[in-house]
């Protein structure tokens, strides 16, 4: 076999088979894609009492989202009892959120994808993400995800 292998023939056969098993590969795992979409969901942990404040100030337009702090204001959205109105938000802060609601939207619940819409609609009603999301939904054939929508 290692003579074999020394020749050209074998270093093509073998590069012929290394890509194919590649290719095999990759066609299985694309094909898994939807079943890892349903096992993967976020999970929000309960906001601090400051983590919380900020979230009711940034919420009320008084200050700026800062990019460490996005992650943990949001979750604080997003686990509040009632919805909060981020229309105050400035551009950048905008921004931010809108990459959030994105991440929602894909591995989100879908009780979690239609508040992540609905905050964001408080933010910008005429964006139109409501539309793309039953857009991505419908590609894929997520009718949970257009029930909650």
């Amino acid at each position: 076999m290692t003579a074999f292998l020394r020749t050209l023939r074998g270093q093509a056969t073998l590069f012929g088979v290394t890509t194919l098993l590649a290719i095999l590969l990759a066609v299985f795992l694309a094909g898994l894609t939807g079943w890892f979409e349903g096992h993967v969901v976020q999970k929000y942990t309960e906001p601090t009492v400051s983590v919380q404040s900020r979230a009711d100030a940034i919420a009320s337009g008084s200050v700026g989202l800062t990019a460490e702090e996005a992650d943990d204001v949001y979750a604080a959205w997003m686990s509040a009892s009632d919805q909060p109105d981020v229309s105050g938000l400035d551009e950048a802060s905008r921004a931010r959120v809108r990459r959030l609601v994105v991440r929602s939207m894909v591995s989100g619940s879908p009780e979690q994808r239609a508040r992540a819409v609905a905050l964001w609609e408080t933010v910008d009603p005429g964006d139109g993400l409501r539309e793309e999301a039953r857009a991505y939904a419908e590609r894929l054939g997520r009718q949970d995800v257009l029930d909650a929508l």
